[in-house]
C-alpha cells in the first residue's frame, strides 16, 4: 500500500541507495555504512554471462578448480567492486547540505558527520 507524501515536503523519507538515485535531500542519513562489499557471487561455482560457467574438475578422490575458476573470479570480483563503488557514490552525493553516517567503530555504534561543504 503506497504511503501518501507531503505537498510540503516536510516528511522523513526511507529508502534504498538505488532508489535514491538522481535525488537530492538537505539531509542524508546512511545506516549501516560499515557493512562490507558484496562478495556472495564469489562463492559456489563462478557464473559469468561473457566467460560463462567455471566448474570443477572432479579427479579421482575428489573435485578441484578448473583453469576458469581464477579468470571468472577475478572478473567477477572486479564487476562486483565497480557496482559497490557506484552505490557508495550515490549515496556519498544524495546530502546537499549534511550527510549523517551510522558505522560500527570498535564493537561500539556511532554517528559521524560527512560535511564536505561546510554548512552548519
Amino acid at each position: 500500500m503506497p504511503i501518501a507524501l507531503s505537498a510540503a515536503g516536510d516528511a522523513v523519507r526511507i529508502m534504498t541507495v538505488h532508489g535514491s538515485k538522481g535525488l537530492e535531500f538537505p539531509v542524508v542519513f546512511f545506516a549501516a555504512a560499515e557493512s562490507r562489499f558484496n562478495t556472495a557471487d564469489l562463492r559456489g561455482v563462478p557464473v559469468d554471462r561473457d566467460l560463462g560457467v567455471a566448474l570443477p574438475l572432479l579427479r579421482e578422490g575428489g573435485a578441484e578448480d578448473g583453469p576458469l575458476r581464477e579468470p571468472m573470479g577475478s572478473a567477477i570480483r572486479r564487476r562486483n567492486l565497480e557496482e559497490e563503488m557506484r552505490i557508495l557514490y550515490v549515496a556519498l552525493t544524495r546530502g546537499n547540505r549534511s550527510s549523517w553516517w551510522w558505522l560500527r567503530r570498535t564493537g561500539k555504534r556511532c554517528l559521524q558527520r560527512l560535511n564536505p561543504l561546510g554548512v552548519p
